[in-house]
């Protein structure tokens, strides 16, 4: 079971993050005619550099705990962007059972609420998603999102649009933290999405 990312206060202690998802396209171009060949292989991922906002010492003891838990690059845990908001009356659910590895899905979302406006991310099951085409309110729709669903997704699953999740891991099983002579520590770590 992945582990929740820590809030403090209920208040997130992300102070900046990156991030992107890496695509396993190549692109050759030659060297006499520079026309170039591109070739889509299908893959998409997830990858993330979090830096945590100054901890005191009472506060870097919660978090150290939940790094060390984490037991390098084994265990995985929920994160997202703090930023991602939505009006919490959004309602939207997928329609129709979809296929892991599907680039469309059909959402049914609420009349009450905002539209999702492309470019939002969403959460359905543990996996998180960038959705190409706005969701309008009050409507069956057909979205494009990136990566491709990573699981089956049968009728009815919540599409999360507030705060929405994904599983991650850290990328590397080194994280190091700094302490300032305020007595303040800071920790910043690269992670990637747990396929």
């Amino acid at each position: 079971m992945p582990a929740t990312f820590p809030t403090i206060n209920g208040s997130t202690i992300i102070e900046s993050m990156s991030m992107r998802i890496k695509t396993s396209t190549v692109t050759t171009m030659s060297p006499f005619s520079y026309q170039q060949q591109t070739q889509d292989f299908g893959g998409r991922l997830w990858e993330a550099e979090v830096t945590i906002r100054p901890l005191t010492h009472t506060e870097a003891l919660q978090f150290d705990a939940f790094i060390q838990g984490l037991n390098g690059t084994v265990g995985t845990f929920y994160m997202g962007n703090p930023l991602m908001t939505q009006s919490h009356s959004t309602s939207v659910t997928v329609n129709g059972a979809h296929l892991a590895g599907d680039t469309t899905i059909n959402v049914t979302s609420a009349n009450q609420g905002a539209v999702v406006p492309a470019g939002h991310h969403i959460a359905i099951g543990d996996h998180l998603y960038v959705t190409l085409s706005q969701i309008p309110k009050n409507q069956n729709n057909t979205i494009t999102i990136t990566p491709p669903l990573r699981e089956d997704a049968n009728d009815n699953a919540a599409v999360v649009v507030t705060l929405p999740q994904g599983t991650w891991r850290l990328a590397d099983p080194k994280v190091e933290y700094e302490i300032s002579t305020a007595g303040h520590y800071s920790y910043t770590f690269a992670c990637t999405e747990a396929v």
